[in-house]
């Protein structure tokens, strides 16, 4: 019995699939891919730290990374 060559490669590729671990796909894995490029767990936790300062408070300054208080006075998000 012959199987179709589309049936085969068919076939074939869900082997792949099934053999490739998730994060070759998704593009981490510490390699340079994924979202956040080549990051390590400390460099992503800042950058989600200086995310969430930027969105809390609508003064923040990247430069500074400092954000303007109730006080008026400029507050590091990062004490």
């Amino acid at each position: 019995m012959r199987i179709p060559l589309f049936a085969a490669l068919a076939l074939l590729g869900l082997a792949l699939v099934a053999e490739t671990p998730a994060y070759a796909v998704m593009g981490g894995g510490g390699h340079g891919g994924g979202a956040l490029g080549g990051m390590n767990s400390s460099q992503t936790r800042r950058q989600q730290d200086i995310n969430e300062c930027a969105r809390r408070y609508p003064s923040y300054d990247s430069l500074t990374k400092t954000y303007k208080g109730r006080d008026g006075r400029r507050h590091s998000c990062f004490e």
